[in-house]
């Protein structure tokens, strides 16, 4: 694997994943709560994601992936790419 997308598209499917969280953790003798996984289904995806990513590419997978789905790193992103930012930016 070469880069953080193609890693995201061999990824199995969301539901996959999840299906097998919940086997997993069924295995361990923790019973899985649909009702919080599916509230959290998001972040928890993520964080799986980001787990596989660091171990692949290292902590900068890790970052790439959890950050893709941070708000304010999202943010910040855009602010900067406007060179909005509120304090100057320099090497």
């Amino acid at each position: 694997m070469t880069d953080y997308k193609q890693f995201l598209r061999t990824t199995p499917i969301d539901d996959e994943i999840i299906n097998e969280f919940a086997a997993f953790a069924a295995a361990s003798g923790i019973a899985p709560r649909w009702y919080y996984i599916n509230k959290s289904r998001d972040l928890i995806l993520t964080k799986i994601k980001a787990i596989i990513a660091h171990d692949v590419f290292g902590p900068e997978g890790y970052s790439y992936i959890v950050s893709r789905n941070d708000n304010i790193v999202q943010t910040a992103l855009k602010a900067l790419s406007k060179h909005k930012a509120a304090f100057p930016i320099t090497d």
